[in-house]
């Protein structure tokens, strides 16, 4: 049984009945230089892809209880724009009218969040296919100045963090200046990208 894996510029060819190198699997290169041991391990460590469904469910989870964070709070602003206490006293007396505006404010957001939980109900954790483009739904691993990062390509909620396997997962909508950059770009793409002003060169690592 053999696979084939890209890195950078190496190719290789993993042939899973040999016994030797790392873990009883032997890496045959068809490009000079040879990999040593340390590629090898890089190489084998990208084979197990993130539990995107778990991922989802973790996005979920974390939009929801903001939800519930922004409900509780519009109750209360709304609670206080019609207390007694909040009726103005004079023109120059604006509580109430402040309280109103905040909890329109929140009632907006509210709403933001429940479509946003809505999508990413719908999403289907599929796995993209080797050379297929980044879209909505790409878990994609970004390697820039040396250190890498993974993104949530996500409908909506764009900011939002979670922690999935012990790494950061920043979910970005397609509208967004780094969405934008790399929607329809592909595993193995070093593009440049417009990050804080300043144009660096980058590398796409995995999409799943």
């Amino acid at each position: 049984m053999q696979g084939q894996f890209e890195h950078g510029r190496f190719h290789a060819v993993i042939f899973h009945h040999c016994d030797r190198l790392v873990n009883g699997v032997r890496v045959v290169l068809n490009l000079q230089p040879r990999m040593d041991t340390k590629e090898c391990g890089w190489l084998l460590s990208h084979q197990k892809k993130m539990n995107k469904c778990a991922l989802l469910k973790k996005i979920v989870a974390k939009l929801t209880s903001e939800l519930e964070v922004y409900f509780r709070a519009a109750q209360a602003s709304r609670a206080e724009a019609t207390h007694e206490q909040s009726k103005a006293e004079s023109k120059y007396d604006t509580r109430g009218l402040e309280a109103s505006y905040l909890a329109r404010g929140q009632s907006k957001q509210i709403a933001e969040l429940e479509a946003a939980i809505a999508e990413f109900g719908k999403l289907d954790a599929r796995s993209f296919a080797a050379g297929e483009a980044i879209g909505i739904g790409a878990l994609v691993e970004l390697e820039t100045g040396g250190e890498r990062a993974f993104y949530f390509i996500g409908p909506r909620a764009g900011g939002t963090e979670v922690v999935q396997e012990k790494k950061e997962v920043l979910v970005i909508t397609p509208q967004s200046p780094l969405g934008t950059q790399l929607m329809e770009k592909k595993l193995g793409d070093q593009p440049r990208l417009n990050l804080g002003g300043r144009n660096e060169p980058a590398r796409i690592v995995s999409v799943e």
